[in-house]
């Protein structure tokens, strides 16, 4: 019996993270159809939400929970956001795939509307695209490009062009996937390059480069055991990303408990999270180092 966590079918990534995504993905990726998916602070209040369709499918998801980013030059900040809610609705093909995820964010009191738009040109190939109009000479585009073989991805290409005026910079992200003979991902190759293109100057183009590996274990019950992740510096030397171990019950695919450690440039640099489960298996709470959220599924 196979208990590899596939975390590459949970559709919610726009308000999970990596980690959680293998957390949640029996719940994402549940056979049963699951109504309601709810996570609630140590207050009881409601910080995050999903809504699922008839079919199963994720149909709607907000995130309650404040966060916020802030820029800063010499160490003076330039600028300070704060994003209260945000808001995804999900609409469908008739044969289920994504059709489109309508965003709505509530940045500083000011509501911002993004339309995510899906295609697929061919069986195997998934492209999202979206754009932001930030002002009136700025705007932000992205696509993303998914290439998978046997359902798992192959290779996922990420551009993203920041237009000012008739110049825009053009960053790429290229992810290449592989796996073991037995299907499960062992190795993620991560590259990027950078590209300008100045209106009346030649553009500059710069060759890829390599951002990053990837590297996935698994214990004697096809469990996903460890996730090791490396970065390369201009100079070509290695530093640790995170450092990922995952701990079962018993001889279930249920995670109990999973220990993260961050590379130099990250605070927490330690991150623990304690999973505990209802007698009916669903997630009861999970601790993450010192803060509590508790959870209930409705189906």
């Amino acid at each position: 019996m196979s208990f590899v966590i596939n975390a590459n079918l949970c559709l919610a990534q726009n308000t999970i993270d990596e980690i959680e995504s293998y957390i949640f993905s029996q719940i994402f990726n549940s056979k049963d159809k699951i109504k309601e998916f709810i996570e609630f602070n140590e207050e009881n209040d409601t910080i995050r939400y999903w809504h699922f369709n008839e079919n199963g499918s994720l149909n709607k998801e907000f995130d309650f929970g404040e966060s916020s980013w802030s820029s800063s030059i010499d160490g003076q900040t330039t600028n300070i956001s704060t994003t209260y809610k945000k808001e995804f609705n999900y609409n469908y093909y008739s044969n289920g795939k994504i059709k489109s995820i309508y965003e709505i964010k509530n940045i500083d009191n000011e509501i911002s509307t993004t339309m995510h738009e899906f295609s697929y040109p061919h069986k195997d190939t998934i492209i999202e695209f979206y754009k932001i109009d930030i002002n009136d000479c700025k705007i932000l585009e992205y696509k993303m490009t998914k290439t998978l073989k046997d359902s798992d991805p192959k290779e996922i290409i990420m551009v993203m062009k920041n237009y000012v005026g008739n110049s825009f910079t053009e960053t790429i992200q290229r992810i290449d996937y592989e796996y073991a003979k037995n299907k499960m991902l062992k190795l993620k190759i991560h590259y990027f390059k950078i590209n300008s293109y100045f209106k009346n100057s030649e553009p500059e183009i710069t060759a890829e480069t390599l951002g990053a590996k990837t590297f996935y274990n698994y214990d004697k019950f096809e469990r996903l055991e460890g996730i090791n992740e490396i970065e390369f510096t201009e100079e070509g030397l290695t530093e640790l990303r995170m450092d990922i171990k995952f701990s079962y019950k018993k001889n279930t695919n249920k995670i109990k408990r999973i220990d993260v450690i961050y590379g130099a440039n990250y605070t927490p640099k330690v991150v623990k999270y304690d999973i505990h489960y209802k007698l009916n298996g669903d997630i009861r709470s999970i601790k993450i180092n010192e803060k509590c959220f508790n959870y209930v599924t409705r189906k």
